[in-house]
């Protein structure tokens, strides 16, 4: 008899504890998905993204909480799985200093994609060093062999100049653009004893930096690589 009034009881929390699991809001935290929310200013959205083991390609952000849209994105290049990295996306469009945007990330690459939502993020005023396009690169070196050139450079920007949220390097219609905190682009695919001329610039919100030219010249076909 004790068994038998007990019964319904149980049912009953047990009821309640699914009713209680569905009707509360489902977790979002960036952390546990790989992806923090550092700084959402005018001009760009700052995100600490944990590299899994098969890297990501591309960061995505979103904004809007029915029908996000997209407002930014950049290429990533991950240092190691499970390791950390700070990333800054410029946005196409600034954004009003104090307003609330339901904000979202996407870290996308051939293994899948790794979301995190920030609703409610307030929008930073930007540093007065981001106004305007930044500095040129600097201190810009090249070394070829005969398939590909390794290029790198140093961070132009000081304090008082215009950050810089990105680099790109191009030729014609091909275009390869990399985070700030990379100096270094790998070229590949080139034929032997052939001269190639690219472009590098410093890139933000506000538009490109004045472009370095870089001239290659690979090795010939009968001298070692």
């Amino acid at each position: 008899m004790h068994a038998r009034r007990t019964t319904p009881r149980i049912i009953l929390l047990a009821v309640a504890a699914a009713v209680a699991a569905l009707a509360a809001p489902p977790a979002a935290v960036g952390a546990d998905l790989g992806i923090t929310l550092s700084h959402l200013r005018s001009s760009s959205v700052e995100l600490v993204i944990v590299c899994p083991t098969d890297p990501p390609t591309t960061v995505f952000v979103l904004a809007g909480a029915d029908q996000p849209a997209v407002i930014g994105q950049t290429e990533m290049s991950c240092v190691g799985g499970g390791v950390e990295q700070t990333v800054t996306v410029p946005l196409a469009q600034p954004l009003v200093a104090g307003a609330t945007v339901d904000l979202s990330a996407t870290v996308s690459g051939d293994s899948g994609e790794i979301n995190a939502w920030f609703p409610g993020s307030v929008v930073e005023t930007d540093d007065p060093g981001t106004l305007g396009p930044p500095m040129s690169p600097t201190h810009v070196r090249v070394h070829a062999d005969r398939t590909r050139a390794v290029v790198t450079w140093r961070d132009p920007s000081t304090t008082d100049d215009p950050r810089v949220d990105g680099f790109r390097i191009s030729r014609t219609r091909t275009a390869l653009s990399l985070p700030s905190t990379t100096h270094r682009a790998v070229l590949r695919g080139l034929a032997p004893g052939r001269r190639y001329v690219f472009t590098l610039v410093s890139f933000n919100y506000a538009g490109d930096s004045q472009p370095v030219r870089i001239a290659v010249r690979t090795r010939g076909s009968g001298r070692a690589g």
